[in-house]
């Protein structure tokens, strides 16, 4: 998806945790704002081990 806008312009996006502002980066290169939002501890779930059938 390719946006260009001339003048402010916003976006919202809702998340499913609270992110702590002081651990966010943001940088913008060419034209591409790119950031980085660690989870918080409490959000990160332990990974789940799936069985492979095999036929």
């Amino acid at each position: 998806m390719k946006e260009r806008s001339y003048g402010s312009f916003a976006r919202s996006i809702p998340l499913p945790f609270d992110v702590d502002p002081d651990v966010v980066d943001a940088v913008l290169k060419n034209g591409l704002l790119k950031l980085t939002l660690p989870k918080p501890k409490e959000a990160i779930s332990e990974p789940k081990k799936i069985a492979i059938k095999h036929r």
